[in-house]
């Protein structure tokens, strides 16, 4: 038997590479694999023998590129140089006979089209770009959930100063504080909320929903006797965002026959209309169906999620204190879950803000309030007026 010859690669040839007899024999082919042990040999066999006729190519070679038509560099280019494998591996750096190795009768002589290589090197860059930008914005969708969850200050101040429209928070050096109360009116627990804000002098603003004001209208009547506000938060307890243009309006609507009579009037004698979308999110045609009916969007600078817990009133009050700043917007809920968590959180809360100085207000008179510095930039833009009046004065032209 002739001898066989040997060539070292590196690692298994890939798909594609063709091997053939160097010398143009075609009796017989066999192809033999070890990595450190003795040669298994395998045999590809036609329908018609052990052989391949002349022009021929091994059966399965034929069917595997049959199925993978559409791989780069699985043939050669018409062109293209094939390049020959040496052994480089580690194995083979210690001596010949280590590695993978292929051989036939009569010597066979291994070829890589160098273009394949090529696309396998291409196709590594684009993975590792592919992998950043996933890795990059998967970064962002995190950060950005986290930002929505904890509401950082400077995120909500950015956003007042973009949406100047809709009442996030007051800029303002004044030590006011407003706070908001959702879901109301409830029988058993909305009175229980008043007794707390009565006993330490604070005004609230109560978002109040359309089917709970029916059920106990006495309530509502209470809360504007005490000198609270009412707002409107829908007829139901839905998320805004999900509903369609007629719905949200007949939502709005309904729950403004409801309200119509006990909104606060301002200055110039009209209802002060404030309106704050189910679930805390809204888009452009819900601002558009409440500008129509005289509302403004009011959410808040200060959420610490207390929907979520039902015994955590520390918890929550701790959340609050560490955050609370000038012009504030604090959000609770007046609703069953947390019937008891509530009054637990004012209790421990409006003593300890006003020991630090800070009055509670409703949405109104937060928003009617002047900062030290628009009441200074005001007075700036007056002296010039009151110098040329003085002057107009002294000279005897004063009408």
């Amino acid at each position: 038997m002739t001898p066989v010859s040997t060539y070292e690669v590196t690692s298994t040839p890939p798909i594609g590479t063709s091997i053939i007899a160097a010398d143009g024999s075609h009796l017989r082919w066999r192809m033999v694999s070890q990595r450190n042990s003795e040669p298994k040999t395998s045999r590809i066999r036609s329908s018609k023998g052990l052989g391949f006729q002349p022009g021929s190519e091994p059966r399965a070679a034929k069917l595997i590129t049959s199925f993978l038509p559409w791989r780069p560099g699985l043939g050669f280019k018409e062109g293209s140089k094939p390049r020959r494998i040496h052994g480089s591996s580690r194995e083979s750096r210690h001596g010949e006979g280590a590695g993978w190795q292929s051989s036939g009768l009569g010597g066979t002589v291994m070829f890589v089209n160098s273009s394949f290589m090529a696309n396998v090197q291409g196709n590594m860059v684009l993975t590792a770009v592919a992998v950043a930008l996933g890795s990059l914005i998967l970064a962002m969708v995190v950060f950005l959930g986290l930002s929505i969850l904890c509401h950082p200050l400077w995120i909500v101040r950015w956003t007042q100063k973009l949406q100047p429209h809709i009442l996030y928070l007051k800029p303002t050096q004044d030590k006011l504080v407003a706070l908001t109360l959702d879901d109301g009116p409830h029988r058993h627990i909305t009175p229980h909320l008043l007794d707390i804000l009565k006993e330490n002098d604070c005004k609230a603003t109560w978002f109040l929903i359309g089917k709970h004001m029916d059920m106990c209208p006495e309530v509502v009547e209470r809360i504007h006797a005490e000198g609270h506000e009412v707002a409107n938060h829908m007829m139901d307890d839905v998320a805004s965002w999900y509903l369609a243009k007629e719905e949200f309006e007949e939502h709005l609507v309904q729950c403004d026959l409801r309200l119509k009579n006990y909104f606060r009037l301002n200055s110039s004698g009209q209802p002060i209309k404030w309106f704050r979308p189910g679930h805390g999110f809204y888009n452009p045609q819900i601002l558009r169906t409440c500008d129509y009916h005289g509302y403004r969007v009011a959410l808040g600078s200060l959420y610490p999620m207390d929907h979520m817990f039902e015994k955590q009133a520390k918890l929550v009050v701790k959340n609050l204190l560490w955050r609370i700043h000038p012009g504030a917007v604090i959000i609770l809920h007046d609703r069953v879950p947390q019937w008891e968590q509530t009054p637990q959180v004012l209790t421990l809360l409006l003593p300890e803000l006003r020991s630090r100085g800070y009055k509670i207000v409703t949405l109104s008179e937060l928003d009617e309030s002047l900062s030290n510095k628009e009441e200074l930039s005001s007075r700036e833009e007056e002296l010039p007026l009151l110098s040329q009046r003085k002057k107009t004065f002294e000279a005897g032209e004063y009408r």
